[in-house]
């Protein structure tokens, strides 16, 4: 009703016992029975109470409980405006509640069988107006062998009368609904037409898509209309990658290879863009946890080195989701700060793109750098240096565990075979094995550990990831380290951040979580037990603050740079349930709360 007023009409149905006094004029041309009446409706405060008073009956007894009749709705004696059907329920008072303003569709519901609603309009006499159809549901009545419940009478079906006038969509287009009319049918002939649906379907796939029409009143009342949708992704302001595997072979491993032809279009940078058809490059999956997603990461690899958005040509990428991640941007803030921090972590570089695989939006992805021995990524000699990961996970070969603290540790680069026994890998693991002696030692930190460890790296990785409060490290997992022939072990570069920002296990940001320290958890807060640790940390801390203060003005950049994207992301992957201005402001605040802590903290 006008201003949501909740109106609640009470109709009551007077069920009396007719004598013998019918005739045959009650009946209709088909033989069908009728009981007509007259409702009248009167007004006390905000309730209408509405009375069916039945006139006349065909049969000697009346209307019995659980017939459908037809009912003649009319206001005094004005012509009739409505009509339909209703199931006589004997001694029930039914109350009606519209959904919301004048003329919206509304649902009634009680305990026991569900019938079709009996008018489709209720004109009353201060003018107000209720539309169906809706349904209502009637208490249990007895009388006819009934039992608990009344019997259905049927339900409307729903048809398209015109279709929208649009039929042709670029990918991930709106649906323009303009033209649909759209109306209920039911099983005595009659139609109205209605509003009462909601519409089913998208336009993620390329090719003949079926749009559904669905009743809000019964989710199984539906009917359909087909849209074309072409394999162009509407422009995000995002760089687009399209991506066909071979016979569209599914990517379901994240060992076994797949080969594709991929198309890369950056209208900011068409230099930038290029096409590859010859199926000679390859795309698997990759990531621990963030492969169970539904959204998927990818890894790709290519014949040839090639050059992705102006870096450093390389055949190896990288595709990260952030499906867990409500604002898309974890891992770009991260690799941001480490673009800040001057030293020898290696620092990776992000781009957003969307991904279209075998004619399917798949979301907002960041490409980056996978991390390997090689030229513009971890810049050591591939057979006399080494690269390891340091992870719980513990399942890519060769892998061994140190002695002491029982790290796992799996060999990135050498690579000589899956073979851990095999000698050459020998210098990497007593190297490891030193490592663990002196950080396990009972006189650590006074034992000279920094003689074989790289302090400065050490000082830097464990800040970054303390900032953005990375939880990862407390397994550790995803944990890269690399030392050259002579040098000493340092850490190699910054990765993976779906659990950093105080999110945990969440997809949003917990802003309650600024206001603590993290220091690595077991293994790498030991490093905190060493004076000469904690100054240079605090130092550093203090040389890079006014760069880590401005973060949220990058924040603010990536999130109108990816303001499209993410809303399809979010419609494609989440339903819409992500509000973005929100969980940017939530990270914002969480950064500015942890910042200003965290600098108070280190310089007590």
């Amino acid at each position: 009703m006008k201003n949501k007023l909740h109106i609640f009409i009470v109709i009551v149905v007077l069920i009396a016992f007719f004598g013998s006094c019918g005739s045959s004029d009650d009946m209709d041309e088909d033989g069908e029975d009728k009981f007509m009446g007259t409702l009248t409706a009167t007004k006390s405060g905000v309730t209408y109470t509405l009375t069916i008073n039945p006139e006349i009956a065909r049969n000697a007894i009346g209307p019995s409980v659980g017939d459908a009749y037809v009912l003649s709705v009319k206001k005094g004696n004005e012509e009739q405006i409505s009509t339909g059907k209703i199931t006589i329920v004997s001694g029930s008072v039914l109350t009606l509640q519209p959904s919301s303003a004048d003329a919206s569709p509304f649902n009634v519901t009680f305990t026991g069988t569900k019938i079709t609603k009996v008018t489709e309009t209720i004109t009353f006499d201060d003018g107000k107006t209720m539309q169906g159809p809706g349904s209502v549901t009637t208490s249990g009545g007895g009388g006819g062998g009934g039992g608990n419940s009344s019997p259905q009478v049927p339900g409307p079906n729903i048809r398209i009368v015109s279709k929208p006038a649009k039929k042709n969509y670029q990918m991930c287009e709106e649906i323009d609904i303009t033209g649909l009319v759209v109306e209920y049918v039911y099983a005595n002939g009659s139609t109205v037409v209605t509003k009462d649906y909601y519409i089913s379907g998208d336009t993620f796939t390329s090719g003949y898509t079926r749009i559904n029409v669905v009743s809000k009143e019964n989710a199984s009342i539906t009917a359909s209309f087909d849209i074309n949708v072409s394999n162009e992704l509407i422009n995000t302001g995002l760089p687009v990658m399209y991506i066909d595997t071979l016979a569209a072979a599914p990517i379901n491993s994240k060992v076994d290879y797949v080969n594709m032809k991929v198309k890369v279009v950056d209208s900011e940078h068409p230099e930038w863009s290029f096409e590859k058809t010859d199926y000679n490059d390859q795309i698997r999956g990759r990531g621990n946890t963030s492969w169970g997603y539904p959204k998927k990461p990818y890894r790709i690899k290519f014949d040839k080195k090639t050059s992705m958005f102006g870096l450093t040509a390389a055949k190896n990428w990288v595709l990260l989701a952030n499906y867990k991640v409500a604002t898309l941007i974890a891992d770009t803030v991260a690799f941001e700060v480490g673009q800040r921090f001057d030293g020898t972590l290696f620092k990776n570089h992000y781009m957003y793109v969307d991904v279209v695989l075998n004619g399917v939006y798949q979301g907002t992805y960041i490409l980056t750098e996978h991390m390997r021995v090689a030229e513009g990524r971890v810049e050591i000699d591939e057979t006399n240096d080494f690269l390891v990961e340091l992870d719980v996970y513990y399942d890519e070969n060769p892998k061994f565990r140190t002695l002491n603290l029982n790290l796992p540790v799996m060999i990135s680069s050498p690579d000589f075979g899956t073979n851990i026994n095999d000698p050459r890998y020998r210098f990497v693991i007593d190297s490891f094995y030193e490592f663990d002696t002196v950080l396990s030692d009972k006189n650590f930190p006074e034992n000279g550990w920094k003689d074989i460890i790289d302090i400065d790296s050490f000082v830097d990785y464990l800040m970054i990831n303390e900032i953005v409060q990375n939880g990862e490290l407390s397994h550790p997992k995803s944990v890269y380290m690399c030392k050259t022939a002579g040098g000493k072990i340092r850490m190699s570069h910054l990765w993976d951040f779906d659990w950093a920002f105080g999110m945990g296990e969440n997809t949003s940001v917990d802003v309650s979580t600024a206001k603590s320290r993290y220091t690595g958890g077991w293994f790498f807060s030991r490093f905190h037990k060493d004076n000469e640790f904690t100054a240079e940390y605090k130092a550093r801390w203090n040389e890079k603050y006014h760069e880590i203060q401005t973060i949220p003005v990058f924040i603010d950049k990536i999130a109108e740079q990816i303001r499209i994207s993410h809303s399809l992301d979010n419609r494609r992957w989440h339903g819409n349930t992500y509000n973005f201005d929100k969980e940017i402001n939530k990270l914002k605040t969480w950064w500015n709360d942890r910042i200003f802590y965290l600098n108070s903290e280190i310089n007590k």
